[in-house]
């Protein structure tokens, strides 16, 4: 997978772009829309990418533990398409959820008007995905590039270990917060065509 990177860095540059807009007041609706989209590409991208590579199962994190009498073995090896397949799915999802809910309020009131709490709520999504896909992009840059020949992780730096595992529980958790979240978001679609 020569050059296997090259279209996920495009992906980044279009997130970019996305967050931009996504914060401007003016451009905040076609935003949403841009991450929704620039999120569906980077999920489809690597679900297929996942698919044609026949060595997914190599390019897993090992953790090695001290040796115990208790635990015959004492590594534990991660695959790392385990934790960036359901973390894309889960923004993608997220992302969904957020653009229905903003097209919906920006073709009501021509602007995205909310309440106090579900102001900050969505800065607090805003955030949240950001720091999410950046977790993801990471996991995806070392699924894409770090595992050539027979390299796994134990040959790892230590502090490049530690940044893995960070990533890791990044892109396990915010995903979820981030469904969560949008899901409460969307939660206004009710409320506002209710009465």
């Amino acid at each position: 997978m020569d050059g296997g990177f090259t279209k996920y860095f495009y992906i980044a540059l279009m997130f970019i772009v996305a967050f931009i807009a996504m914060y401007n007041h003016i451009t905040s609706a076609i935003g949403f829309g841009l991450v929704f989209a620039v999120q569906a590409l980077y999920t489809l991208f690597f679900l297929f990418d996942v698919l044609k590579d026949y060595a997914r199962g190599f390019k897993s994190l090992t953790l090695t533990f001290p040796k115990n009498p208790l635990v015959e073995n004492n590594s534990v090896s991660i695959p790392l398409y385990w934790v960036i397949c359901p973390g894309l799915i889960l923004q993608f999802a997220a992302s969904l959820f957020t653009v229905l809910s903003t097209d919906f309020l920006h073709k009501k009131y021509n602007s995205i008007r909310l309440s106090r709490n579900a102001t900050w709520n969505l800065d607090l999504y805003k955030w949240m995905f950001i720091l999410a896909t950046f977790a993801l992009m990471v996991l995806t840059y070392s699924y894409m590039c770090d595992f050539r020949d027979t390299i796994s992780s134990v040959k790892f730096s230590g502090s490049y270990k530690s940044l893995l595992i960070a990533m890791f529980f990044m892109s396990i958790i915010l995903p979820v917060i981030n469904v969560i979240n949008a899901h409460s978001l969307s939660k206004i679609l009710v409320t506002t065509t209710d009465g």
